[in-house]
């Protein structure tokens, strides 16, 4: 994300996340939306682990493509975290908790993710959520998987904790302008590595005709 104009995506990244953090419902919602768009935009295959950053969907020349990568990377994230909620629910109405289940049901939702956003961006199906997909998709990925895990463990952890590390800076307007630059780091630096793995395993798991031997 810091190579070319990366340094300008970056600066509208972290400004899409202070809107889902801190603007009004509607700029909630359009902020979030133009995320999920971008995000599966940065996941498509690439050839080169260098390549500058893709710009962000342009609103009139593909609208159609926008709410369909809204839709797909959406559905992902919904499905990828069904366990977190089935618990959330198992919780809040029969007081079934125990803070390692807990550890672990949310562990199984972060290893699954990545993968399931990679098989749902390049197949641009929502068929790619499946269990069976996603899980080959980790096998043949192998070590490969752990940065891009890492990375997405990373976000997450910084969006929790946002709020702390911010005030830890002594200024909480620049400590949030700061953890929202970090943030989009993560996800930018993320997706574009899952981009470079699905290229790298295009030809052992089918998804395109193309792919490069490894």
């Amino acid at each position: 994300p810091l190579k070319g104009y990366g340094i300008i995506l970056l600066l509208l990244g972290g400004g899409l996340l202070a809107a889902m953090d801190r603007g009004p419902w509607y700029a909630k919602i359009i902020a979030t939306a133009y995320g999920l768009a971008y995000v599966a935009q940065m996941i498509r295959p690439a050839r080169n682990p260098k390549d500058d950053p893709p710009g962000f969907p342009g609103l009139m020349k593909g609208i159609v493509g926008i709410i369909r990568s809204i839709m797909l990377i959406g559905f992902s994230l919904v499905i990828t975290f069904i366990p977190l909620m089935l618990y959330t629910l198992a919780w809040l109405v029969f007081n079934l908790h125990t803070p390692t289940t807990l550890y672990l049901v949310i562990g199984m939702c972060m290893f699954y993710l990545p993968m399931g956003l990679v098989t749902t961006s390049v197949r641009d199906s929502i068929s790619g959520i499946h269990p069976a997909k996603v899980l080959r998709g980790i096998f043949v990925a192998g070590p490969g998987y752990l940065l891009p895990l890492l990375l997405t463990c990373a976000f997450f952890i910084t969006r929790y904790y946002a709020i702390d590390l911010a005030e830890a800076t002594g200024n909480m307007a620049v400590g949030l302008c700061l953890i929202n630059l970090f943030s989009f780091y993560l996800v930018a630096t993320q997706a574009h590595m899952l981009g470079f793995l699905s290229h790298r395993l295009e030809e052992q798991l089918g998804w395109t005709n193309r792919g490069m031997r490894t």
